[in-house]
């Protein structure tokens, strides 16, 4: 595999887990990413 290609992959994979996780903390309820202090 050349490294153009691996550069590819990797990139791709860490962009879409980037964005997986913003997507997955974004349909979190509210009370749950925002704690609130008794």
């Amino acid at each position: 595999m050349n490294s153009s290609v691996l550069a590819q992959t990797v990139g791709l994979l860490a962009l879409s887990n980037v964005f997986m996780t913003f997507a997955w903390y974004a349909h979190r309820p509210a009370a749950v990413v925002h704690r609130d202090s008794p």
